[in-house]
């Protein structure tokens, strides 16, 4: 009998450990790592930041993070140290949007009504704490600049024979003389929004026409492969998966009241397949009810977003037609989640640093560091 009672007594004690109870009588949960964590953030000068980059150099890696308010201003801050980047230094011009390529940093101003916008600025940025200006290009909305050193302005403005005349994108060549842009091409289609060129595709962001995908493996005569449309919104920018076969488009008016186009609605972001180029399908869409979409990068399986009022968003796309969003971060707490939300929130999102750290930009919190947990 007394040997019955001890072995029920064991059985019971081993029972009782498997579950056992906190304090508060509540069962003991063991709760997942994140994949990503907040590892600092930094205010900027300004108050209404723009977008941000980054680029790498001697080991060590650096963010650019723009500005429009009244300051209008970009700022180099060195994040090689995620938990302690350090303003390295702060350049009087506005910035809305930037990319690098050697050297050399490439800003515009982000006007693209022809007037009081500002000429693009070319800075030397070999000492990152110091940039020097050593040259300009025409204006433009967004920028892009590919692996093979060709610069693409969206929506740039030229006064020719004193008359203001637009282009949809074109095309400079940076390797011979990258402090003064060579022109070698310029669409005669109206005002495209952003542009992203992968390999020898570019993808045209083209607003309500929906997006163009060109063969511009001769960049001086791109050659239009589709256009893909879901027949609402507004196409605003996107990004391939890495093997190409995927194209995800941002739609950043999706629902909104604030402009008068003709065709609001549609996903935040649609999933097409486009592995047969001359036939893209749609095959998948993002879409949450609480905020609009801004930009959006893809490295690896992962999708990052600058999702506005909805902060970061990062979801697993390894199956590109139905995507796992495994990490979210509201950037910017105070904003109350709608589509009103007067486009404040995480503008730009980076997540090309070697170190896998990921930078975002909000237009009233400034700039953020997540970094990706073991």
């Amino acid at each position: 009998m007394t040997r019955s009672l001890s072995l029920l007594a064991l059985v019971l004690s081993i029972l009782l450990s498997g579950c056992s109870r906190d304090e508060e009588g509540t069962e003991n949960v063991v709760k997942e790592t994140p994949p990503f964590s907040q590892a600092a953030t930094l205010n900027i000068p300004g108050t209404s930041t723009t977008d941000v980059w980054g680029f790498e150099r001697a080991g060590k890696e650096y963010a650019i993070v723009g500005d429009i308010s009244q300051n209008r201003n970009f700022s180099i801050v060195d994040v090689t140290d995620a938990d302690n980047p350090v303003l390295l230094s702060t350049t009087s011009y506005p910035a809305f949007d930037m990319k690098v390529w050697q050297n050399f940093l490439y800003v515009v101003d982000g006007l693209h009504d022809g007037l009081g916008e500002m000429r693009g600025k070319i800075y030397n940025i070999e000492d990152p704490a110091a940039p020097v200006a050593v040259g300009n290009f025409p204006s433009a909305h967004n920028i892009f600049i590919d692996e093979k050193g060709y610069l693409y302005l969206s929506g740039k403005h030229e006064t020719i024979n004193n008359e203001i005349k637009e282009f949809g994108i074109s095309i400079y060549d940076l390797n011979a003389t990258p402090a003064q842009p060579q022109p070698v091409w310029s669409s005669e289609l109206p005002e495209s929004h952003d542009m992203a060129v992968i390999g020898d595709r570019m993808f045209d962001f083209h607003g309500e026409a929906g997006t163009f995908i060109y063969d511009v493996t001769d960049r001086s005569s791109p050659v239009v492969l589709s256009n893909l449309s879901t027949g609402k919104g507004y196409d605003h920018s996107g990004w391939t998966t890495e093997n190409g076969n995927y194209l995800f488009i941002t739609n950043e008016l999706a629902a909104s009241s604030e402009f008068d186009f003709e065709n609001l609605g549609g996903p935040d972001i649609a999933i097409w397949n486009i592995s047969d180029v001359s036939s893209p399908v749609q095959v998948g869409e993002i879409h949450d009810e609480s905020s609009r979409v801004h930009n959006l990068y893809i490295k690896g399986d992962l999708a990052y977003i600058s999702y506005y009022s909805a902060g970061l968003k990062i979801f697993n796309v390894a199956n590109p037609g139905a995507p796992e969003l495994i990490y979210t971060y509201d950037t910017n707490g105070s904003i109350d989640a709608g589509f009103e939300d007067g486009f404040n929130g995480a503008f730009g999102v980076y997540p090309f640093s070697p170190s896998g750290n990921v930078f975002v930009s909000d237009v009233t919190t400034d700039f953020h560091i997540f970094t990706p947990n073991p």
